[in-house]
């Protein structure tokens, strides 16, 4: 069909657009969107949160709350000694109206359930602290988020894997790694677990995933 044709069209200039040599990953992405809204095509996102069948059992209600932002979903758990809310997030990587939302999501789900111990996870696309969370992205500085410094000052959270490696330096607990050519050129940690720092006693370890395993990060 003429629709089937005008995809298969798409993804072919996508991965055109992939495969061309000499341009950024950020060069790639701007030609992907220019493709994207010559053509009309509309992107659909959405966080998951996979739990195992065990704390399965104590979820509250309905179960998860998505946020209007679309990038953030609230998990309600009546554990036997504790409440615990887990939200589970997916930030915007480029600041603006959007970033703001979702913080601000971020922040009226810790304040609508304030009964609750929260821990706030994800990839936010962001950083609190350029000099422990990059490592050779130029212009860093622009990538500090001052909705996430004040988050975690205004909800009382604690940056989990901060606490338990305080001294980490360079790329150490780093999750995302940029390399050209099979050299490494920069990476970051823009994927944290945010605790409520009630909970911070309850923390036994707290480490990035093997490298190397298949995952986005």
């Amino acid at each position: 069909t003429r629709r089937e044709l005008e995809d298969r069209k798409y993804e072919e200039e996508v991965v055109k657009i992939n495969k061309t040599r000499g341009l950024s990953e950020v060069q790639k992405r701007e030609a992907i969107l220019r493709i994207d809204k010559r053509k009309n095509v509309v992107k659909q996102g959405g966080v998951w949160l996979i739990v195992n069948e065990r704390i399965a059992n104590y979820i509250v209600g309905g179960g998860a709350t998505r946020g209007e932002d679309r990038r953030s979903l609230s998990l309600l758990l009546n554990l036997p000694k504790k409440k615990i809310q887990i939200v589970g997030v997916y930030g915007p990587d480029e600041a603006g109206n959007e970033r703001k939302e979702t913080f601000r999501t971020i922040s009226s789900f810790i304040e609508n359930n304030d009964n609750y111990e929260t821990i706030v996870i994800g990839d936010l696309n962001v950083y609190a602290n350029v000099d422990r969370d990059t490592w050779r992205i130029s212009n860093s500085e622009k990538h500090v988020s001052n909705e996430l410094v004040n988050l975690i000052a205004e909800r009382n959270l604690t940056d989990a894997y901060v606490s338990r490696h305080p001294r980490a330096e360079g790329r150490k607990g780093h999750t995302f790694f940029k390399t050209e050519n099979e050299a490494l050129v920069y990476s970051s940690r823009p994927d944290v677990a945010l605790i409520s720092s009630s909970l911070l006693e309850t923390v036994t370890k707290c480490n990035p995933c093997d490298p190397n395993m298949i995952t986005d990060r």
